[in-house]
């Protein structure tokens, strides 16, 4: 019985390992994150499933999350009609999260740097249904948008993003 209880720990610490990289494996593997254009990411997430990416976009807040986009793509759809947006999630608080966070808080978006992992096996993601996630795992640079910015690339203030870019057209009679 002792046997069969060691063996047992074993392989629950041997699994536990498999599961979690070393700070050592995740240091290269942001260090060899693939540079991607978001709109390309969005485009074709499921290419770039389970990859560690760095790329920029701008970050908006929705009324209980927030979501992931690109205003040089926001005029385009996926195949089934949905936004190119993405939800944004990470494991653990990383550097510049703060800052994120604030700006998010107070401007209701921000243009942002990172690496991050693309996942997009299932297809859906979050309350609004994303076509997939990125896991951030470090923020390069966190920046406010300036109202020029916002004029230029046509970037709604806050959550007027979703009145200006919403997946659902109006109704025909425009009620």
């Amino acid at each position: 019985m002792k046997t069969y209880f060691k063996l047992l720990m074993l392989f629950v610490i041997f699994a536990s390992g498999v599961r979690h990289a070393s700070p050592a494996q995740k240091s290269s593997n942001l260090s060899n994150a693939k540079k991607v254009p978001f709109c390309t990411l969005a485009l074709n997430p499921e290419k770039y499933d389970g990859d560690v990416v760095i790329t920029e976009a701008v970050s908006h807040s929705y009324p209980h999350n927030a979501g992931l986009s690109d205003p040089l793509c926001y005029d385009q759809r996926t195949d089934d009609g949905r936004l190119l947006d993405a939800q944004p999630t990470s494991d653990k608080p990383v550097e510049l999260e703060t800052e994120y966070m604030n700006a998010l808080r107070e401007d209701g978006n921000a243009r942002l740097i990172f690496i991050g992992t693309v996942e997009s096996k299932k297809r859906q993601y979050g309350p609004m249904g994303l076509p997939f996630q990125i896991r951030i795992q470090k923020f390069i640079a966190v920046h406010r948008i300036t109202p020029a910015e916002r004029e230029a690339l046509g970037i709604p203030e806050g959550m007027n993003i979703l009145l200006k870019r919403s997946p659902v057209p109006p109704p025909p009679d425009g009620r």
